[in-house]
């Protein structure tokens, strides 16, 4: 098949792949040729923008977003409104060579709302949405949609474009059911469950020791391992509060924070203030990371409280890999909890109670029997239902009729 993929997040960079790079490169992998055009929200790949890169099979359009002056409110407007505008134009000029058999996108839709309008003058092309983010029921939870009006708009233009597509793929049973509930879904679409995906075999390049003497962490303590973006809605302030109290209370217990965001000064101020069992590293590359948490011994995955939207979040794939045990504290609206019990892979907490979180860490921590159990059978977990091969299959067997 020729498939598009409609994206607003590629990695150009081989040695930090992103979750579509490893769709786009499995689908490849089974035969299919795959274009990519990758609208650069960020614009932060410079000579790069509006030219095409052959990566790896995959070839790469990558279009520059709208911009106008230094930011604010309206230059923020113009960006959402028109950017897809680009999309349109590099997918129409594909198609002049070629016919498209699958596209696609990934939410919120809104990033990419002229293309997805477009895609409604080619009828003979199957259209796929991952939906992932509940935009913007979940930004206006976590406070990053203030304006009412701003949010009534996104939400009817968001369920207009969600209508657009054939097949929409979820990421659990209870993500699910909040589509349908809080979107007009059309009984002509169908929707299913795709877990979320990691590719590649990754392999820890270094003993645990010298990981952690080449990067300065605690060579003796039970190190907690928390990646990702540090944003909202990611419970970075719950993080940090636990880490305070085991500074008085577990003088055994250190916590690794890796990655970048909004958020990053929560953490650099608390290291400053004397928290000082917080080892905080930027962000790296994918095999830097990986082998960051081979040396960990515990993996946090958090959410905040007061949310009704539910989450999976992505980063368990790397620690499934790492075979961490992970402790979730997340919210109560979710299934991930349930889904982290029943498979024996660690503990759940309530969101918004770093007391609970850090007495779970510790209560595992002390567990041995338990933590050798979890790095046998989570690697074995990720590789029969999240490896990206796996995904895929199970992808083009439902869009295909297999």
């Amino acid at each position: 098949m020729n498939i598009v993929l409609l994206c607003t997040k590629y990695s150009l960079c081989s040695a930090s792949k992103w979750l579509t790079n490893e769709l786009a490169e499995a689908l490849v992998l089974q035969g299919n040729k795959v274009d990519v055009i990758f609208l650069d929200w960020s614009s932060s790949t410079g000579e790069f923008n509006n030219t095409s890169l052959d990566m790896n099979g995959v070839e790469v359009h990558v279009v520059k977003s709208w911009g106008i002056g230094r930011g604010g409110r309206f230059a923020s407007a113009i960006k959402w409104a028109f950017s897809s505008i680009s999309v349109v134009k590099k997918y129409n000029q594909l198609v002049r060579d070629r016919k498209f058999d699958l596209v696609i996108s990934f939410s919120p839709s809104l990033a990419m709302f002229f293309s997805i309008v477009n895609l409604c003058f080619f009828k003979n092309v199957k259209k796929i949405l991952i939906q992932w983010d509940f935009f913007p029921y979940h930004q206006r939870q976590i406070g990053l949609m203030p304006s009412t009006i701003i949010y009534n708009v996104a939400k009817v233009l968001e369920g207009y474009l969600i209508r657009r597509f054939d097949y929409i793929f979820c990421m659990s049973e209870r993500n699910i059911s909040y589509l349908k509930s809080h979107y007009n879904i059309s009984s002509k679409q169908v929707v299913e469950q795709l877990p979320i995906w990691g590719g590649g075999e990754y392999v820890c390049r270094q003993e645990r020791k010298f990981i952690r003497q080449k990067y300065k962490l605690p060579p003796d303590c039970a190190l907690v391992v928390f990646g990702g973006q540090l944003v909202e809605g990611r419970g970075v302030e719950d993080v940090v509060t636990a880490a305070k109290m085991a500074q008085k209370n577990a003088k055994g217990v250190a916590f690794l924070i890796i990655g970048e965001g909004r958020l990053t000064h929560l953490i650099t101020s608390a290291v400053s203030r004397g928290i000082s069992n917080i080892h905080y590293i930027p962000q790296v590359t994918r095999a830097e990371y990986f082998d960051l948490i081979c040396a960990c011994d515990i993996a946090l995955v958090c959410t905040v409280q007061n949310v009704d939207v539910p989450t999976f979040p992505s980063k368990t794939i790397d620690y499934l890999r790492a075979g961490l045990p992970i402790i979730a504290s997340v919210e109560k609206s979710t299934d991930y909890g349930e889904y982290i019990k029943s498979k024996g892979l660690g503990v759940s907490v309530d969101a918004g109670n770093p007391q609970s979180m850090l007495s779970a860490i510790i209560e595992m921590i002390e567990d041995n029997d338990r933590i050798k159990k979890i790095k046998i059978i989570a690697p074995l977990e990720f590789k029969e239902n999240f490896d990206v091969n796996v995904v895929v299959r199970k992808m083009l067997a439902i869009v295909c009729g297999e």
